[in-house]
């Protein structure tokens, strides 16, 4: 006896519970997957709120925070296939292939999830916005500097905390106040500020001066201190 689709009629498979596939998908839902999502963007460093943390871009945590929120229903999931289409407007279209099988037949279906970029400011970057630093690294002059010797420190300064901020967020210069013996420059994370004062002292003869205040306790109780780095030319 030939076999059809009691529901719309049609006479080709694959069939479902005596359905075909079409007519089956109207009638049991399959899997469970969001239309759209919505992820975090930091507006200034770029990064992506994942489960709680802030995460450097990339397709593979796009493709996880997709794959996370397929849910099997009727259908046992055997894989999940995500391709990811940027749109102008930062948003992006992923294109989503869901494989797996029900009553043991293999099925496969297509769906889109519009991830939606919500604009925000990571803890590390509202902290740097609110001039919020750790560490002072101390550029000084034996000698009553001229405005040449000034500004080509500072470019060295900021030159290497560049390089620091593709390993540390806070690695960033918040405020730089001028001396009349050099300059002050305030850095958003200490560990930065010490290596990069290292560098600018390995410049000079002279040894880097450290020196530290106590500014009170986080939150676990543990002392917290701002270091000054001194470093004399």
């Amino acid at each position: 006896m030939k076999e059809f689709c009691p529901r719309c009629g049609k006479e080709t498979g694959p069939f479902v519970r005596g359905f075909c596939f079409e007519c089956m998908r109207e009638k049991v839902k399959l899997v469970e997957i969001p239309e759209n999502i919505e992820i975090e963007h930091c507006k200034h460093c770029k990064r992506i709120r994942i489960e709680g943390k802030w995460k450097p871009l990339s397709n593979w945590l796009l493709i996880d925070a997709v794959k996370a929120k397929v849910k099997g229903k009727e259908l046992v999931i055997k894989d999940t296939e995500i391709e990811l289409f940027p749109l102008e407007d930062g948003n992006t279209i992923a294109s989503v292939k869901i494989i797996g099988s029900i009553d043991s037949k293999a099925l496969a279906l297509d769906r889109e999830v519009l991830i939606k970029a919500k604009t925000a400011l990571c803890d590390d970057c509202s902290r740097i916005a609110g001039s919020y630093y750790e560490a002072t690294i101390q550029i000084r002059f034996s000698k009553k500097p001229t405005e040449e010797e000034i500004e080509k420190k500072m470019l060295r300064l900021q030159e290497l905390m560049k390089q620091q901020k593709k390993k540390r967020s806070l690695a960033e210069i918040t405020k730089i106040v001028k001396d009349r013996h050099g300059f002050d420059a305030l850095i958003g994370d200490k560990k930065s500020a010490k290596i990069v004062a290292e560098r600018m002292a390995n410049a000079t003869t002279n040894p880097m001066k450290v020196s530290s205040t106590l500014t009170g306790l986080d939150r676990n109780g543990v002392e917290k201190y701002r270091f000054t780095f001194l470093v004399r030319f």
